[in-house]
């Protein structure tokens, strides 16, 4: 499959990478009154015509025509990219195994980057357990799974996919500084200057406007000490994203000269809706 990055609510891709895009978003969540480790995810799911573009060898989903398909504003759609899609696709391989109580998946997470000559910018393995139904059905079948083991992520694919995005995308501005590094080295030491210019898109740091109060944490996690409120009107730039729960936890500071470190706070409160809004 073939996914393309948008946001936690919202999963796009092509299935085995090809026909049409499949979309897929996120109505609301519950974790059935706290007897879930997580919270489950409620989806709806629609096969749209004409959202992917073609430029070369990559497939991009285009912005407009899957916002005007799903009858949402882009900017709504694609969270993350501000109204337009990533330079990034994740490709995901799975080997499927259908159990008596979940569906166990082995899946191999390739994060591919606009210019990077097909290399795989990041590469990850994850075993994935999924489980369908109603809430009564699937706290019945939790028992039967038993406890998650340490670092286990509650998560959908979207959020997954968005987060290795990220990731990948983080790796390579790391990439471009040290290439930069070494530029400015070799022009010292040379009479002729030299031009090195990867051909990425780097991803600039995120700022958000807080638009509904909540908690700041010392970790990224519900049962983390609280360390302050969100003020709405505070706008926040993101040093550091994590999955947790299924749920977007982001490492925020302030916009100002000092950039004073707040702390952890989630992107979304526990019934889906947005504390913080892109700028």
């Amino acid at each position: 499959d073939i996914y393309f990055p948008a946001s936690e609510a919202a999963g796009l891709k092509l299935r085995n990478g090809k026909g049409k895009l499949e979309v897929k978003l996120r109505t609301r969540c519950s974790d059935f009154g706290g007897s879930l480790p997580g919270p489950a995810e409620y989806w709806v799911k629609q096969l749209c015509s004409g959202c992917v573009s073609k430029a070369g060898e990559d497939k991009q989903v285009d912005a407009q025509s899957c916002a005007h398909a799903v009858g949402k504003p882009a900017e709504e759609l694609f969270v993350v990219g501000r109204g337009h899609p990533l330079n990034v696709r994740v490709l995901c391989r799975k080997n499927r195994k259908q159990m008596h109580h979940s569906e166990e998946v082995d899946c191999l997470f390739m994060a591919f980057i606009d210019g990077q000559s097909g290399r795989p910018a990041l590469v990850e393995r994850y075993q994935s357990v999924s489980i369908e139904g109603s809430l009564e059905s699937i706290q019945s079948d939790m028992e039967h799974v038993g406890l998650l083991p340490p670092g286990a992520i509650m998560a959908g694919y979207p959020a997954m996919v968005n987060s290795i995005a990220q990731r990948a995308l983080d790796l390579c501005q790391a990439e471009c500084i040290e290439l930069g590094i070494a530029q400015r080295t070799l022009d010292l030491r040379q009479e002729s200057p030299v031009v090195l210019e990867p051909e990425v898109h780097v991803q600039p740091s995120r700022q958000y406007q807080v638009i509904k109060t909540g908690d700041i944490r010392s970790a990224p996690n519900s049962d983390a000490s609280k360390t302050g409120r969100l003020e709405i009107g505070l706008r926040v730039r993101c040093m550091e994203e994590h999955v947790s729960a299924g749920r977007v936890w982001l490492r925020i500071c302030k916009i100002s000269d000092a950039g004073e470190c707040l702390g952890w706070t989630a992107l979304t409160k526990k019934n889906g809706k947005r504390k913080l809004s892109l700028l």
